[in-house]
């Protein structure tokens, strides 16, 4: 649809129609970059999670969900990495 773009469209499906779509935002390619993966666009991560996790809308909104709260809460645009259970494995702390 004109004006909706991928991560609008994924979250309708998860959240709204039950659909499996993971929903791929800021915060989760900001996590995947500094944790060292490096994917080159969204379709690798879309596969990454897809090919790992059961196809089911519950647990690809679940992910997305704990993304989102730990990208607020400590992988913003300015980590926050004391405190963060990742700080100890992920080459993009800042401590």
């Amino acid at each position: 649809m004109k004006g909706i773009g991928a991560e609008t469209a994924d979250a309708m499906l998860v959240f709204a129609l039950h659909k499996p779509s993971f929903v791929i935002d800021a915060y989760t390619r900001r996590f995947l970059d500094r944790m060292g993966y490096g994917f080159t666009d969204d379709r690798q991560i879309r596969h990454f999670f897809e090919s790992g996790l059961p196809a089911d809308y519950q647990v690809y909104g679940w992910y997305h969900w704990l993304l989102l709260e730990h990208g607020k809460n400590h992988c913003g645009k300015q980590p926050a990495c004391d405190g963060c259970v990742f700080s100890t494995v992920c080459p993009g702390r800042t401590l």
